[in-house]
């Protein structure tokens, strides 16, 4: 039987751009703003990676309606990118590595829970949206981070392409992708064991087809 062609899928947050602590910061004046609090444990277990109506139903302990999760989210979101925006740019080594990715025809793409309004900003302000030829986002999935849904969503988006981390190229045709969710909270999703790529946000994990 042939073997799926590789591809590989990329957070966008803290991976693409180094920007955590602009969206910890704006989570931040958003709660003041609605007078309840975030520390950064609660932003770690509840917010990073998750999908918008996940986060705001924890920060407002209530079911949200459709209009009410747009609006907040809206808000949070504007502020994030008045943040972010003088400083955005993408990660040291990033856009090498996906030339090299581009030069052995190895299919790229983004998997993240960010809101339609940022993937634009994120990946044009940082010049690299041409690599990606699939992006998914929180529209397209039900489950928020660290559920696979999203990684999985985007390899079927890629025509049954295996997801991975580097391709053959590097010696590897394992199943991978990178991530910059910590290990314990991929190991609760039961996807695998997860290795130290490069520098404090990189990790690469072995997930099941």
């Amino acid at each position: 039987m042939q073997e799926k062609p590789l591809a590989v899928i990329f957070d966008m947050d803290g991976v693409i751009v180094d920007n955590i602590t602009y969206h910890f910061d704006s989570w931040q004046q958003f709660c003041s703003a609605h007078g309840f609090s975030l520390s950064e444990e609660e932003l770690t277990r509840y917010v990073n990676g998750r999908v918008a109506r996940e986060v705001l139903e924890y920060l407002f302990k209530r079911p949200l309606s459709a209009e009410e999760v747009h609006r907040y989210t809206e808000e949070k979101e504007e502020i994030y990118r008045k943040l972010y925006r003088p400083h955005l740019q993408a990660t040291t080594g990033l856009i090498p590595f996906l030339q090299e990715l581009q030069a052995h025809h190895v299919p790229i793409a983004v998997a993240t829970s960010a809101p339609a309004t940022n993937i634009d900003f994120t990946l044009e302000g940082a010049g690299v949206k041409a690599y990606f030829q699939t992006i998914v986002d929180a529209r397209h999935v039900k489950k928020g981070k660290p559920d696979p849904e999203i990684y999985r969503k985007a390899a079927d988006q890629g025509n049954g392409v295996n997801a991975i981390l580097v391709g053959p190229f590097h010696g590897f045709n394992q199943i991978r992708r990178i991530t910059a969710n910590t290990h314990g909270q991929y190991q609760v999703a039961g996807t695998g064991k997860v290795h130290q790529l490069a520098g404090k946000h990189f990790f690469v994990s072995i997930i099941v087809a």
